[in-house]
C-alpha cells in the first residue's frame, strides 16, 4: 500500500493567541508568588533581598511571556499520514509522538474554556499505551483530523491481514 504522506502541518494564528493567553496567566500566578516571596523577605527585615527576588522574577516572567509562546508556536507540527499520526512539539526539548492508526481505540475532540474563547479544540487519541493529544487546532480542523483518523482506521481494519492484533 502506498503511503500518502502530507507535509507536516503548522498551526493557525489563533493557536499563538491561546499560547500567549495561557502563558500570560501562568506568568501572572508566578509573579504573584515572587511578590509573596518579597513580602516574606521584607517581613524578615531583608528588603534588599526581597527587591532582588522581585526584580529577577519580573524579568523572568517578562522574558518567558515574550519568548515562550512564539517559540512553542514555531516548533509545534503535526502530520496525518495514511498509517500514523505524528505530533512534534517542544521548545528546549523536542518531543515527537507517533501513533499508529491501527492501534487507536478512541478519538475524542475536546475544548476547555480558553480553547473555546479562541475557537480552538484538541484531538485526543487513545491507544492501549496511553493518550496522545493534538492541541491548538481550529474547531473545523480538529473535526477534519478526527474524521480523517476515523476513516483511515475503518479502511485499515476492513482489509484482512492489514491490522493484525498482537
Amino acid at each position: 500500500m502506498e503511503d500518502t504522506l502530507q507535509t507536516p502541518q503548522s498551526l493557525s494564528r489563533r493557536a499563538l493567541r491561546l499560547m500567549r493567553l495561557t502563558t500570560g496567566i501562568r506568568m501572572l500566578l508566578l509573579f504573584a508568588l515572587f511578590c509573596a516571596a518579597r513580602a516574606g523577605l521584607c517581613a524578615l527585615e531583608l528588603p534588599t533581598a526581597g527587591t532582588v527576588v522581585l526584580c529577577v522574577g519580573a524579568g523572568y516572567c517578562l522574558l518567558d511571556f515574550l519568548l515562550l509562546p512564539r517559540l512553542r508556536y514555531r516548533r509545534y507540527r503535526y502530520l496525518l499520514a495514511q498509517d500514523r499520526l505524528e505530533i512534534s512539539e517542544g521548545v528546549l526539548f523536542q518531543k515527537r509522538t507517533v501513533v499508529p492508526v491501527d492501534r487507536i481505540h478512541q478519538i475524542e475532540i475536546s475544548s476547555g474554556p480558553l480553547d473555546r474563547l479562541c475557537r480552538l479544540a484538541r484531538v485526543e487519541v487513545t491507544t492501549a499505551g496511553g493518550t496522545a493529544v493534538l492541541g491548538f487546532l481550529e474547531e473545523e480542523q480538529a473535526a477534519a483530523v478526527a474524521e480523517g483518523l476515523h476513516t483511515r482506521l475503518k479502511t485499515r481494519l476492513s482489509r484482512p491481514g492489514e491490522a493484525d492484533d498482537v
